[in-house]
């Protein structure tokens, strides 16, 4: 492996007794890289994206890629030392750190650099991955954006009333959902299903009294796929009715 750079001499002609000085001219290797790298982390891969930066050799002698470290999870996957010819050129590839599920939110950027030791100095670049895949709320259906009570009450000569929620993917990716009611409480108009990005459906929540006065249950749900964060997971339902009823209660 050739050193950091050679030297040649050329000969310039002295007026004095023809004689000659002889002057050092220096060959040397000169990086191009490029100043940032922009990659991905989705929610549900167990890494990140991979991506590859080109280090260019403008130079005139061998340029030698010393040692490459990045930092913030980011991890360089092509060895060094690396050498590149003048004129010619060479990848790195990087690897983004892989998506926390149910701490990084979709949209957000992981940041990092890295560093490349060189024989021409020190090289920086940026590097960026966007966090990417579903994230899904329970809200209330009569408020839209509130969260969803399940507080069913019923009176004399009334049922308890039905409640409405709506389950929504603000992310970016897609997620399938399953809703499940523990006994003493009935979903309906959505149990399961796919939701991309944006989308969201609506279900409706109805006690199960059986002539029982009141119960106490949850409401919970499951989501798999490309998903950051579901919030809440599991809803406390309860419901109580005073008096007779058509519910059987008194």
């Amino acid at each position: 492996m050739r050193s950091i750079a050679r030297l040649l001499w050329t000969a310039s002609a002295l007026t004095a007794c023809g004689r000659f000085n002889f002057e050092p001219f220096e060959l040397s290797g000169q990086a191009i890289v490029p100043a940032q790298l922009e990659l991905g982390a989705r929610c549900g891969a167990t890494t990140g994206t991979t991506g590859t930066i080109e280090i260019e050799n403008a130079g005139d002698a061998e340029l030698e890629v010393f040692s490459a470290a990045a930092t913030s999870g980011f991890v360089v996957l092509t060895p060094t030392p690396i050498v590149i010819a003048p004129g010619a050129r060479a990848n790195l590839d990087i690897q983004a750190p892989a998506a926390v599920v149910g701490t990084d939110i979709p949209g957000t950027l992981k940041a990092g650099v890295l560093t490349l030791t060189l024989n021409d100095g020190l090289a920086t670049v940026d590097l960026t991955a966007t966090v990417t895949g579903a994230e899904l709320a329970v809200t209330s259906a009569s408020m839209p954006g509130m969260p969803l009570v399940l507080d069913l009450q019923g009176t004399s000569g009334l049922c308890p009333s039905v409640i409405g929620g709506i389950v929504e993917n603000t992310g970016g990716g897609i997620a399938v959902l399953t809703l499940s009611a523990s006994s003493g409480f009935a979903i309906s108009g959505f149990s399961g299903g796919t939701l991309a990005e944006s989308e969201s459906s609506s279900f409706s929540v109805r006690a199960i009294t059986n002539g029982s006065c009141s119960g106490v249950g949850t409401i919970s749900y499951t989501a798999t796929g490309d998903v950051c964060a579901t919030t809440p997971t599991v809803l406390a339902a309860t419901f109580v009715i005073t008096g007779s009823s058509t519910c059987l209660c008194s």
